[in-house]
């Protein structure tokens, strides 16, 4: 008996333009929490196994599939695909589908070709599914609690099942990692590894308006208790507006931040570096929240510094990175996924500078105050800029993320925007990533589909991230960065794609295809800039 667990983690439509080098960790606990009953496993991208499903599927009893939202249509060729090759709809052919996509199980179910979907976390209700037999013979039309299928999809509540299915740290990490299997990845090696240092988010401030924009907030205070450090209440919104910020659906889907021990982290870095892994990121949605929860009861919902955040922690993870030879030295790079603005002060800056060459992000969304505390962030543009200026004064590389077109957007948040975008630009921002919104389930947003006047408007914004970013690839011309001969130019046969090391933009090499993942580092001059996500060069 086999388990296929499809990795479509920002699959989109079927291609991963630009996220050709991520492995998320969401595919690899799948398989933690089915290896009780099943130890032959195999873990394939999404676009590997539509290319031969007949190969994949032979085998195997039952697929499962990671995936976001944004993969909807790659979900569903897969399933369709899974049952094609199969040539049943029986029990010996179920797809189960889990992940961030599963806010959305209506639309997951109605196709036909999924029979399960898995609401919220997996690591508690698997196990108990596969230790009882139930994943190979599971009862469609009598789901098993914690299961969503079409028997039950018009009477369950989502929230509940999420609560239901909500394993504690402790759970989780008596599972395996699993990480021997990301060698099935044909270029892990090169690739962006997560390691999950926290889960869940402690951004428990609420929107002030809805998805179109209206005001929703009853100005209970309770928010503004947040702001000012008061931990004695539950801050439950009368408005009944979802956790967090209004575009993001952590909060409600994870809830406030659980912190994973120190040693379960390093030991994960630890084998990564082992199994040959030259990329590994430090995953959290925000890493200066890690073990704050022992600080003080409720921090783990509190996104603002009281209390500040646990540097003593902190500095215990950083010192267990680097014990290891290959991060110090520089073959190995570590990444931190994400920051709050909020949190970040100089005790934190000095420990997690210490890590050579780090990169990590940062949550803008948008450059005015007033939309800022609309759609429920817990940063100014003040905090925002002093975080800039701490991590250029330690020499901490980063980049900003921000939202076009949110609910609330108007001409003078866009204005606003784009002149903290290029005040970033001029203070150490390497990258700026700006994101179209779209609404997921179980956010303050969820029916605020940006209308085309609103898209318009936002036009002049992501040209100017545009321009930006090509500026700074125009930067990079004359530089030597070590980059890892990682994946085929699909356009240029005689062509390879370079990963840095560091971090940066993907770098076209000319008639180095025989190099294709050689396993090791390579200097690369930058010669040229080809857009404003890749560059060209040649191997010194």
């Amino acid at each position: 008996m086999r388990f296929l667990i499809v990795d479509a983690l920002t699959l989109g439509k079927g291609r991963r333009s630009f996220t050709r080098d991520f492995i998320g960790a969401g595919p690899r606990m799948i398989a933690a929490s089915l290896r009780s009953a099943c130890k032959d496993i195999l873990i394939i991208r999404g676009e590997d196994f539509l290319k031969a499903p007949d190969d994949f599927s032979r085998g195997a009893s039952t697929c499962f599939v990671s995936a976001m939202s944004m993969d909807m249509r790659s979900v569903q060729a897969i399933a369709s695909a899974w049952k094609s090759a199969k040539n049943t709809h029986g029990n010996n052919s179920l797809v189960f589908v889990g992940g961030p996509i599963a806010l959305h199980y209506r639309d997951i179910l109605k196709e036909g070709n999924v029979d399960v979907v898995i609401p919220g976390e997996c690591e508690k209700i698997l196990p108990y599914l596969a230790t009882h037999g139930i994943v190979t013979d599971f009862p469609v039309d009598a789901p098993p609690p914690g299961t969503i299928t079409v028997a039950n999809v018009d009477v369950i509540n989502y929230d509940d099942l999420v609560m239901l299915n909500r394993p504690s740290i402790r759970e989780i990490q008596g599972l395996p990692t699993s990480l021997d299997l990301i060698s099935s990845y044909h270029n892990f090696w090169a690739s962006r590894i997560y390691i999950e240092c926290t889960r869940g988010c402690s951004n428990f401030k609420r929107a002030k308006i809805d998805g179109k924009g209206e005001q929703t907030c009853k100005e209970c205070g309770s928010c503004g208790a947040l702001e000012t450090g008061d931990t004695t209440g539950e801050f439950s919104c009368p408005s009944g507006t979802y956790p967090g910020c209004g575009f993001c659906s952590t909060p409600s889907t994870w809830g406030g931040t659980r912190s994973f021990d120190v040693r379960h982290i390093t030991m994960q870095v630890e084998d990564c570096i082992r199994l040959g892994a030259r990329r590994i990121v430090l995953g959290a949605s925000d890493v200066l929240d890690f073990q704050r929860e022992k600080l003080e009861k409720g921090a783990n919902q509190y996104p603002y510094p009281v209390p500040a955040p646990n540097h003593e922690a902190l500095e215990f993870l950083v010192d267990g990175i680097l014990e290891h030879d290959a991060i110090t030295s520089g073959k190995v790079q570590i990444f931190v996924e994400n920051i709050k603005a909020s949190l970040l002060d100089e005790p934190s800056t000095c420990i997690l500078s210490r890590i050579p060459n780090l990169t990590l992000s940062i949550g803008v969304e948008t450059g005015s105050d007033i939309h800022l505390s609309a759609i429920g962030k817990p940063a100014t543009t003040a905090m925002i800029k002093e975080a800039a200026r701490l991590l250029c004064k330690h020499q901490v590389r980063y980049h900003a993320y921000f939202i076009h077109s949110l609910p609330g957007q108007d001409a003078s948040t866009v204005r606003s925007s784009k002149q903290l975008m290029q005040w970033l630009a001029n203070h150490g921002m390497e990258k700026v990533t700006i994101y179209r919104f779209r609404p997921l389930p179980h956010t303050a947003f969820e029916n605020g589909f940006p209308s085309k006047s609103r898209l318009k408007e936002a036009k002049s914004l992501t040209q100017l991230a545009r321009r930006i970013n090509l500026q700074k690839k125009h930067e990079l011309v004359g530089k030597i960065v070590p980059v890892l001969v990682a994946e085929r130019d699909f356009r240029d046969k005689d062509s390879a794609i370079g990963y840095m090391l560091y971090g940066g933009p993907k770098v076209k090499l000319p008639d180095s295809i025989k190099l294709l993942d050689d396993k090791r580092v390579h200097d690369a001059r930058i010669t040229g800039v080809l857009g404003d996500k890749i560059v060209i060069g040649e191997l010194t």
